[in-house]
């Protein structure tokens, strides 16, 4: 460029920007002099204000730095493939010994060759074999001798080292992180030469991600010359495709925070390309956004339709890795269901157990009633029962329950259920043991052969002894669900009762986020329309574990009673408000999940009517405050003698 027109294209930054450049220079030069590193042996950081990957000037900055071209790091012509030469057949015969060595004094008595020059390859290929021998056996090289052999195979290596192939060059990277016999000016030689090919885009991106993870995994690794490394990748996006997606996202979990620009750089060119990719390259794909918990919408929605056009490609293996995600999300995708129910009917017989179990998960977790899949599920139960590991046998039993389902072959389900049960009970934890037969207690399956062994003191020790609160608390609950089932709907079986408070502090009384809300709302209406002295606010049902958002006691004329009145006088009825909300539902179906369904049916054993409370009509369908108004009279006008609607005060 002349220099008219170099003076015309510079402009004048402010005093601030003029600051912030100073600064931010004088910053990273601190910096990278505190590494111990010279300019000499960090090109890229030598040209940081005149060279960025990735960035477009449209003005030049404020300092500029005359350069020769032999002082300039980057040449347009270099690296073209007319001074990299390969190895020869002398030098993969070579190889071909080495492999053969199974420690490092074989190596050494192939390097004894009389009269013979050890060329580059050679040396590379025995530095190669010497570091893969070390990693695996840890011996330290001691002998004078070997040394001096080790320091003329580094100054082999690295004498014409510019005209190494990039694979050769990254070998030698793994040889200086794994050797302990080494000289620092041989790693500065490498690594300079690493960073002109990086700038020189010499590197295709699966060699660029080789580098990333042997830098990353090792402590002796640069971390500047990592930061080049993603840096130079996320320049050349445009050439991470469909081949070459799988490799980068492979390395991500090494990925710092200042770099995870590049997420949304390969969620863009994921949705050029998701299509294309193979099984392998989605299930990488996916087992790396858990690791690094990369929760991208539009990948998971790709994947989903991908799911479901290739589920005839994917292994046991793939699939667990791309199950895995979605559950981890908590992503619902129609088109996952639909292929994991073509998957399951048609492979259940042979799938992975895990697999299975991870299925009957997500389902549970997503509260999708899937016929196809349960009913799959059951048969090969029946079947392969025996076949389940312990902790495998909660997640495939207990989402009958949870989903409030019973499969046509129920009967002969179950027989097979009790007999594995027997055996494998001693192998099971306190709290799945009653996690399970809860469940089975909300599809009025009641476990009576198994009593005997839970209400005792042995075992109800055991549930005392868990020390992780939150589980402890679970398994408390659903101990007492069981209990009420039994009491409640086989009345004919003696149990060993056991007291709520004997299982420590179990507590019964939780609302969350919106139900709080509704059941503060609806408390206001109650109290306007009966007196806050007729309206019994929330109460946990004896001997169970069920809770009442409002209780309302009527008499035979269906006149609300005063709390303190209803255990004078013999009431006709006892009123059981109940909210119900959306997730009490499975999604696909206005189908009432288990825990619920036995609640309404333990209450009406109790003795109570249950009135249902749908939060959906309430909030969403009744309009204003007078619409929710009218909503709850009309659920209580078949039972509640109510003032007429000029009586209440507004």
């Amino acid at each position: 460029m002349s220099q008219p027109a170099l003076r015309t294209c510079v402009r004048t930054f402010s005093r601030s920007m003029r600051q912030k450049l100073l600064e931010s220079t004088s910053t990273a030069a601190m910096r990278h002099s505190s590494r111990g590193c010279s300019s000499k042996n960090s090109v890229l950081t030598q040209t940081a204000l005149l060279l960025q990957d990735g960035l477009e000037f449209h003005e030049l900055p404020m300092v500029i730095r005359r350069m020769t071209a032999a002082e300039f790091p980057f040449s347009s012509m270099a690296y073209t493939g007319a001074e990299v030469h390969k190895a020869t057949d002398q030098d993969e015969a070579f190889r071909s010994q080495l492999r053969d060595c199974i420690h490092a004094q074989q190596v050494f008595h192939l390097l004894e060759v009389p009269g013979e020059k050890v060329t580059q390859y050679s040396a590379v290929f025995a530095l190669q074999r010497m570091a893969q021998l070390q990693e695996h056996s840890a011996t330290d090289i001691e002998s004078f001798l070997q040394k001096a052999i080790l320091r003329e195979l580094w100054e082999t290596a690295t004498s014409d080292i510019h005209g190494l192939t990039s694979e050769a060059l990254i070998s030698l990277v793994r040889c200086y992180l794994s050797l302990t016999s080494y000289n620092q000016k041989y790693v500065d030689c490498i690594n300079e030469e690493v960073e002109r090919r990086i700038g020189d885009a010499t590197f295709a991106v699966p060699e660029l991600c080789a580098l990333v993870e042997l830098l990353s995994v090792s402590p002796q690794g640069s971390q500047d010359l990592i930061d080049n490394l993603w840096v130079h990748l996320g320049s050349r996006y445009k050439e991470i495709d469909h081949e070459t997606v799988p490799e980068v996202y492979r390395v991500l979990e090494y990925v710092t925070p200042q770099h995870k620009y590049l997420l949304r750089v390969l969620d863009h060119q994921l949705r050029n390309c998701w299509w294309k990719l193979q099984s392998s390259d989605v299930a990488t794909v996916m087992k790396t956004m858990v690791l690094i918990n990369r929760h991208s919408i539009s990948t998971l929605t790709s994947f989903g339709k991908w799911l479901f056009m290739n589920i005839h490609d994917v292994n046991d293996s793939e699939l667990k890795s791309i199950l895995a995600a979605y559950t981890h999300f908590h992503y619902s995708d129609p088109n996952i269901t639909k292929a994991l129910e073509r998957y399951v009917k048609a492979k259940v017989l042979h799938m992975d157990k895990t697999l299975v179990a991870m299925v009957m998960d997500h389902c549970a977790s997503r509260r999708y009633l899937s016929p196809i899949i349960f009913n799959a599920v059951a048969r090969d139960f029946q079947t392969n029962g025996h076949k389940y590991e312990p902790h495998e046998i909660l997640y495939v039993l207990r989402p009958f329950g949870q989903l409030n389902y019973l499969p046509p072959n129920a009967t002969g389900l179950f027989l097979k259920v009790e007999d594995v049960l027997q055996q494998k009970f001693s192998q099971l934890n306190a709290a799945a043991i009653v996690e399970l037969l809860a469940s089975f207690v909300c599809i009025e399956r009641f476990p009576i052969n198994f009593v005997s062994k839970v209400f005792t003191p042995h075992f109800l020790a055991r549930i005392t002894a868990i020390t992780d609160e939150k589980l402890k608390q679970k398994a408390g609950r659903h101990l007492l669900e069981l209990q009420a089932g039994i009491i409640l709907e086989f009345p004919k079986q003696s149990i060993q009762y056991v007291d709520r408070d004997s299982l420590g502090p179990i507590s019964l009384i939780w609302f969350e986020g919106r139900r709080f809300k509704f059941h503060q709302e609806v408390g206001h209406i109650l109290v306007d329309l009966l007196g806050p002295e007729c309206v019994n606010n929330i109460v946990v049902v004896k001997n169970t574990p069920h809770l009442i958002d409002y209780e309302i006691t009527v008499d035979t004329d269906r006149c609300a009673i005063p709390t303190k009145m209803s255990e004078e006088i013999t009431p006709n009825h006892k009123l059981a408000l109940v909210s119900v909300m959306p997730e009490h539902y499975c999604v696909n179906t206005r189908h009432l999940l288990g825990e619920y369904a036995m609640k309404k049916r333990h209450l009406a054993k109790r003795g109570y009517t249950v009135i249902e409370m749908q939060y959906e009509d309430f909030v969403w369908k009744s309009k204003g405050q007078d619409g929710r108004l009218q909503y709850l009279r009309q659920l209580l006008k078949p039972y509640v003698q109510l003032p007429s609607a000029t009586e209440v005060e507004p």
